[in-house]
């Protein structure tokens, strides 16, 4: 199976998330993944709302970098299945603590050299801005972070049905963004996001044999 970190934090603290994603041709099962080498517990993990994935299915997991104080730690983050382990190393920068109540003055991602950092990646696929698998392409949101609203912008190399999704950070589905009998070629999809709360979300396009995950941040 594969597992891959994305995203970007916000609000004093950054948060990416992990999508793990069945590969394989039978049922995936997991146990819920557990941190190591987190002494100052900088690093915390949500939970798995599944733990049976079939083929092509994929689950999120959210990873929150909160440092109390300067520090340049590695983590790691264990996920064991009927499959084996998959571990993700966890590499958190910061040049100063974050403040104690989270100030939503801080703005964590910008990279300004004084805020957490979260980097982490195994078995990643694509470029920044798409990933792609069996022809089909699914791009990047824009904006993202997105406030209002974003476009979603997919390619399908047949005609075929398609089904694009959009869930939060708990794999819970908020709504279906596409649906139906799409023609080959470049899509886009507006999608109206001013209701949703801060966080990460994330889509998943469904087509021609393939399923493809992507990650937005939604900020207010």
């Amino acid at each position: 199976f594969d597992a891959k970190l994305t995203g970007k934090g916000a609000s004093g603290i950054n948060r990416q998330s992990i999508t793990i994603t069945n590969t394989g041709t039978l049922p995936l099962t997991l146990i819920q993944p557990k941190l190591s080498n987190n002494l100052n517990n900088d690093f915390s993990i949500g939970s798995l709302p599944r733990l049976v994935l079939n083929p092509g299915q994929s689950e999120f997991l959210e990873i929150a970098y909160k440092p109390l104080s300067p520090s340049n730690i590695v983590s790691s983050l264990t996920i064991g299945s009927n499959a084996g382990p998959k571990v993700v190393t966890l590499n958190g920068t910061a040049q100063k603590a974050r403040l104690i109540d989270d100030n939503p003055t801080q703005t964590i991602g910008q990279n300004t050299g004084n805020d957490p950092i979260l980097v982490g990646l195994v078995n990643s696929s694509g470029v920044d801005g798409e990933v792609t698998a069996g022809g089909v392409t699914l791009r990047q949101s824009v904006p993202n972070p997105g406030q209002d609203l974003v476009s979603i912008g997919y390619r399908l190399p047949v005609r075929g049905d398609i089904r694009l999704e959009l869930f939060d950070g708990n794999g819970q589905l908020v709504r279906v963004l596409d649906a139906g009998m799409r023609d080959a070629g470049e899509k886009v999809v507006s999608v109206d996001v001013s209701h949703l709360a801060s966080g990460v979300y994330h889509y998943r396009l469904t087509g021609a044999g393939q399923t493809l995950n992507r990650t937005m941040n939604i900020v207010r």
